[in-house]
Order: C-alpha cells, then sequence, then structure tokens
C-alpha cells in the first residue's frame, strides 16, 4: 500500500484499532531496528489485533486492543504525540504501512509564545518511561530483561530535566488555605502526583472543586512536597511511577 492510502485510512476510517500495553495503560511503543523511529501499531481490523497480543504473549508482553472511533481521531494522535511517537504503523488487510505521525496528524506550533505560556509537554520524558516500564512490569526473570538498567539510566536522566504539572485545590473560605491532593498505594502510602501534560491531569481531576495547576520543575519539587508523602507518582492515572524521596534525592544528586 501506498503512504498516501495508510495516511487517508488513518484520518478517515470509522473506526481504527490501537494496540495498548497493560502495564503501562498507553499506547504500546517499540523502536524500529533500521530507523529507530518510535513507532505504535494500529488496525483496520479488531481480529488481527487480537492476533498480534496473542503472538506478543509468548514473549510475555501483556497488550490490549483499544477501539477508537472517528471522532477520537484528534485525541488519539495528540496522545501520540505527546508521548513521542513519530511513525505510525497501520495494519491493514495483513499489510503492514509505516507512515510519519506528523504527516497523519500535525501538531500545533507553539514556539513563538513566551515560554510560560507554552504548554507542558514532556514527550522524551515519557517515551523513556514507557519502554522502561513496559519491560520492568513484564513478568519473567530480571534476567531477561537485558536492556532494563540502559533504559532504566535513560529514563532518570529524563526525569530530572523534566517540567511538571502540579495540582493544587483552592478553599474559597476566609482562611483560603490550599490543598495538595494526593494519592495512596495498596500499603496506604501516600504519594503527591505529578502529570507531564495536561492531558494526564484531566484524567486524574474528577472532584468539581477549583483547582489550579502549577508548573514546577525538576529541582523545585523538594519545595512542594507534602510532609507526610512518601514521595512523588508521575502521571497516576497513565504510566503510574511512584519515586520515594529517596529516589528523588538520588536523581538529583543529592
Amino acid at each position: 500500500m501506498r503512504k498516501e492510502e495508510a495516511i487517508k485510512i488513518l484520518q478517515s476510517s470509522e473506526e481504527l484499532f490501537v494496540i495498548y500495553s497493560q502495564a503501562t495503560k498507553m499506547p504500546y511503543v517499540t523502536c524500529d531496528e533500521e530507523t529507530f523511529n518510535d513507532q505504535v501499531r494500529i488496525y483496520t481490523d479488531q481480529e488481527a489485533t487480537k492476533k498480534y497480543g496473542e503472538e506478543k504473549l509468548k514473549e510475555k508482553v501483556l497488550l490490549m486492543g483499544s477501539r477508537v472511533p472517528k471522532e477520537g481521531f484528534p485525541k488519539l494522535y495528540g496522545i501520540l504525540h505527546s508521548i513521542g511517537v513519530n511513525e505510525v504503523v497501520l495494519v491493514h488487510e495483513g499489510e503492514e504501512t509505516k507512515a510519519e505521525l506528523s504527516s497523519v496528524a500535525v501538531m500545533r506550533d507553539f514556539s513563538d509564545l513566551p515560554q510560560e505560556q507554552k504548554p507542558v509537554f514532556n514527550p522524551t520524558l515519557q517515551l523513556s518511561a514507557l519502554y522502561f516500564l513496559q519491560e520492568l512490569r513484564r513478568p519473567v526473570d530480571n534476567k531477561e530483561k537485558k536492556e532494563l538498567r540502559n533504559l532504566e539510566e535513560e529514563l532518570l536522566v529524563n526525569i530530572s530535566r523534566g517540567e511538571y504539572l502540579v495540582l493544587v485545590e483552592a478553599n474559597e473560605g476566609e482562611n483560603k488555605q490550599i490543598h495538595l491532593p494526593y494519592v495512596k498505594n495498596e500499603k496506604g502510602d501516600a504519594y503527591q502526583p505529578l502529570f507531564t501534560d495536561l492531558g494526564e491531569v484531566q484524567k486524574f481531576v474528577k472532584s468539581e472543586k477549583p483547582m489550579r495547576i502549577l508548573r514546577v520543575s525538576f529541582e523545585k519539587l523538594p519545595g512542594i512536597l507534602i510532609k507526610d508523602a512518601k514521595g512523588i507518582v508521575i502521571n497516576p492515572m497513565g504510566f503510574n511511577l511512584p519515586l520515594s524521596k529517596e529516589q528523588l534525592e538520588k536523581i538529583a544528586g543529592k
């Protein structure tokens, strides 16, 4: 299939099926061995999606297919841009065709905006987190996870370079106290949520209470951490990466 035909299908089909990772609750990303492009597979047929999932199960890679109706395409391609994917692999009638994500859906250009007005995105951080967690959470012996150490090192560097969104719940009473939301793990330990982009914030916020969103760089995280929190959790409704205060100090080199 010509690339132009694939792009038309990706833009105008009534529905598509995207491969998601059960380990991250995000699209399953792979790296092309020849071009090193970061890819996500998209199918026109649900049965073909299931077949791919069954094949990857042999490698203990746990996947699931997600149906995306036509009206959901802009959101889907926005997510792929936000996680650093630069290529999609369309599987149609058994044939695979690669297309640059930018040729399927153009990412809005924010370069002309002042720095403080530019939306927060962390595609490099998200991409390295997805690769790391896809491998870390694969249910096999750690001896089989040969690239895990390199993936972890890359992730830690990107965490230290990241800019994050933090939620602040403002009370409208006389005291005008602020409240920083937190989440608890299965042990009951509190972790403060951080978000890589507005889309992850929207997944998390269910309350109708007024919320403010603050931009925070990694080096300023200690100043906004809740006193009783064990640490932070990045994208709790997405790939859900918890980091203890001790781990944060190590990343910061303290």
